[in-house]
């Protein structure tokens, strides 16, 4: 199962998260002591053995909380095998994709909300009550028999009589036949049986007290047959026991010494785990230990015998050696790493050395003789690479604290390396404080913490723009944001901030702005393109620095997504004459399309002949191929998507993904360099003149805006200002 959304309430700094969506990979992001540690914590709860503490209840909300409040929600979401174990075991139930599992403030136990599920009524069969129920039978059979003998007569009456012995005989045979053959869940069956029963009794004989006194007792008897099923307590017992999802948190990594003694080592691994108080995981060293050696798929009881034998000795030695450093190198960038255990019927050391380009090897020496960074990241490597490998966290979500600490943002890099890999198989909830460690901007993948100094609360976003200033200040780092830097340097920026959607809008327009001008404020107009990191981040950007009294114009592409984030942005209160849309008369366009199909295929051809020419077949693309790739109503599409149907189609040819921004990159490089290469056509020119032309409009009529107070970027509230 994959937590989609949750919610904590009332939990130590956390008054309320609100709703939170997440993703399979989700970095949280904020400044010491907002509250990022305790909100994973707080998920770890949601585990069916982990109850919350009564001192983890915030003090200030305790008394107004009730009994059925809940502390900590989450909902799953239930992947295809999963869904297909419920609808064999439930199958009168309509498919199960979602479940929401929380803890209450009253209940220690774990508990199951399905209220998206419809549960048919059902009853199901009680083995123990049947002999009662047939005893009720017979006496009721033997009242009835008796009544048709007192009133027995001679002639037609008489036939009568025994024609209603038969009748009534033939309802109770058949009666005790559906008792005894009950299924489980038939209740419908037998419930008609004894209908008719009583149907025809009541027929024949209403009023005789004889027979009406035993036939109450044999319909009470009938209820405690069959007894309502609750099925949501079936279900929720189910999930408890076979798919309760299973949530690791790792608030430390138990660092290996460099001489490991085997024998304290195997007397340390019997001991029984002591659980820490505060968060009811431990992470014993002795278990790092035991996982390195998994890795080096190494049984440290056999080393005595191994030790007899010098040869068979080293050649383990070297086999075990060789798997842990081709292991290391998979994340650890930067300098190779040679990983040598050093083996003994006593101790085993761990050696690390610095391998260089000429084949050298230096710094070797114990582990314990790295960096800080450097033990961590084998540690933490070691611990779940072993995880990994012996199904420890076989759909598990791991819930990791601080992750990549002590290490240089190169090695930051490989450690979000491993985050990714873990994502594909585990979703992986994390806490950061470096711009290198985030690895997407979507909702529901980059959440802040921030702490609310007026309600002394946490308070959890997801959408970051709305973040303050030193919260989001990694984040604005991480997608590069140079406004940022030079507002907190007090430089000077334009005047007007133009949003775009990436950093190829921008490449494109600082490098065409350059042409026929040697200020490229005269076509920008006084203002400086800001990429956003992606086209559902331009509204929210734009927002972010018009509501911190920024001169803001937003530049979106003329597509149905991009369209509907320029309507919210203008419903949101943002100018709509600050809005310009890439728009040169065809149904959809983006940036690549100002310039004629012509001239951009020229930069495509140019980049791709010397990136392909190892690849099968590639030929220069024309502009038929381009109407080829089209879907064939006629209508002018995107050049870019016309493109990436191509490369698609080639795939097996080695082509790859048409890469966008590297056909912009070497454009630019080329076109600034002055080559000769790109001499763009003068329809070109002048369809990003009439675009400059639409920036100078948006940023002229946000010049006639009342000019912002300026402030010095060191001003204290966090949120820095345009320094003129």
């Amino acid at each position: 199962m994959r937590l989609r959304k949750f919610q904590v309430k009332a939990f130590r700094c956390i008054y309320d998260s609100g709703l939170v969506l997440v993703s399979d990979a989700v970095a949280l992001i904020g400044k010491n002591e907002s509250g990022k540690t305790t909100l994973l914590e707080a998920l770890a709860h949601l585990n069916k053995d982990y109850p919350i503490d009564d001192k983890d209840i915030c003090d200030d909300l305790i008394d107004a909380l009730t009994p059925e409040d809940r502390i900590v929600a989450g909902n799953f979401e239930l992947n295809e095998e999963e869904k297909a174990v419920v609808a064999k075991e439930f199958p009168e139930l309509p498919p199960i994709s979602e479940v929401e599992v929380f803890r209450s403030k009253s209940s220690t136990a774990i508990e199951y909300d399905f209220s998206t599920v419809r549960f048919p009524k059902r009853f199901s069969c009680v083995e123990q009550a049947k002999p009662a129920f047939f005893s009720t039978l017979k006496n009721l059979q033997a009242a009835l028999s008796q009544v048709v003998t007192t009133f027995s007569v001679e002639g037609a009456d008489a036939k009568e009589h025994e024609e209603k012995r038969k009748s009534l005989q033939e309802h109770f045979l058949a009666l005790v036949a559906a008792v005894q053959n009950c299924q489980p869940f038939e209740y419908k069956k037998v419930d008609a049986a004894f209908s008719k029963l009583t149907s025809e009794i009541q027929k024949h004989f209403k009023g005789v007290k004889p027979v009406q006194s035993e036939l109450d007792l044999a319909k009470k008897s009938f209820k405690s047959v069959f007894v309502v099923d609750d099925v949501p307590k079936r279900l929720t017992s189910f999930f408890i026991e076979k798919l309760h999802p299973k949530l690791i948190f790792f608030p430390e990594y138990k660092i290996i010494d460099g001489i490991i003694n085997i024998e304290e080592y195997l007397k340390n691994l019997e001991a029984p785990v002591v659980k820490r108080s505060d968060t009811g995981y431990q992470f014993q060293k002795a278990e790092t230990i035991k996982n390195l050696f998994h890795l080096a798929q190494l049984d440290p009881k056999r080393l005595a015998t191994l030790a007899s034998n010098q040869t068979r000795l080293n050649s383990e030695q070297v086999r075990c050696s060789q798997r842990l450093t081709n292991m290391l190198a998979l994340t650890w960038k930067g300098k190779k790493i040679d990983v040598r255990l050093n083996l003994s019927n006593q101790a085993v050391t761990v050696e690390v050395a610095d391998i260089y380009d000429d084949g050298t090897s230096k710094n070797k020496g114990l582990l314990d003789r790295r960096s800080a960074g450097f033990k961590w990241h084998f540690s933490f490597f070691v611990n779940f690479r072993a995880g990994i490998q012996q199904a420890a966290f076989k759909d598990a979500i791991l819930l990791l604290d601080e992750p990549g600490l002590n290490l240089h943002p190169e090695q930051q890099a490989g450690m979000l390396d491993v985050i990714r890999e873990l994502s594909e198989t585990n979703q992986v909830l994390y806490t950061t404080h470096s711009p290198f460690m985030i690895h997407n901007f979507e909702i529901g993948s980059l959440l802040t913490v921030e702490f609310d100094q007026e309600t002394k609360a946490s308070k959890i976003r997801t959408n970051f723009w709305e973040g303050d200033w030193q919260t989001i200040r990694p984040i604005l780092h991480s997608i590069g944001d140079k406004l940022l830097l030079r507002m907190l340097e007090g430089s000077r920026v334009g005047t007007v901030l133009l949003i775009v959607e990436g950093t190829t809008d921008q490449d494109y327009l600082l490098a065409l702005s350059a042409l026929h001008s040697q200020d490229i404020q005269d076509k920008l107009g006084d203002s400086e393109p800001i990429p956003a990191g992606g086209h559902a981040q331009v509204k929210d950007r734009a927002l972010h620095y018009h509501n911190r009294k920024h001169r803001v114009v937003a530049l979106f592409d003329k597509e149905p997504d991009a369209l509907k984030q320029a309507n919210e942005l203008k419903g949101s209160g943002f100018p709509e004459h600050q809005i310009v849309k890439v728009d040169f008369g065809k149904s959809e366009s983006d940036i690549e399309d100002v310039f004629t199909v012509e001239d951009y295929l020229k930069a495509v051809n140019a980049y791709y002949i010397t990136k392909l020419k190892h690849a099968k077949g590639y030929q220069p693309i024309k502009k038929e191929d381009l109407e080829i790739s089209a879907d064939g109503n006629g209508s002018e599409q995107r050049i870019v998507k016309a493109l990436e149907k191509i490369f698609v189609s080639h795939q097996k040819d080695g082509w790859g993904k048409f890469d966008k921004g590297a056909v912009c990159e070497f454009f630019c490089r080329e076109f600034a360099e002055g080559k000769g290469k790109f001499k763009i056509s003068t329809l070109t020119c002048e369809r990003f003149d009439k675009l400059f032309e639409m920036i100078r409009k948006a940023v002229a009529k946000s010049l006639e805006q009342v000019k912002p107070a300026t402030r010095n970027a060191s001003q204290t509230d966090g949120n820095p200002r345009v320094v003129s």
